[in-house]
């Protein structure tokens, strides 16, 4: 099986006063920090010159651990 490479995958880790970003190897298998951007009004336009920058093919956000777990607890409490 031939491996060719592929556009990168951009990944995004959401806090409230930073945005962790990380960018895929060109086999889409390990990611690598790329930088941190400071949460903002900025930020929306930093995370698309990346995208334009790179080249990438997706975006995957993360999700929060607060935000899941309460949604799973809420998720239980129905009935």
């Amino acid at each position: 099986m031939s491996k060719r490479a592929m556009q990168p995958i951009l990944a995004l880790d959401f806090g409230r006063a930073r945005i962790g970003a990380a960018i895929s190897d060109e086999l889409q298998f390990l990611a690598h920090p790329l930088e941190t951007i400071p949460a903002g009004e900025q930020a929306p336009s930093r995370v698309a010159e990346i995208v334009r920058e790179r080249n990438i093919d997706h975006v995957v956000a993360g999700v929060p651990c607060v935000l899941f777990c309460h949604a799973q607890s809420l998720r239980g409490t129905s009935g």
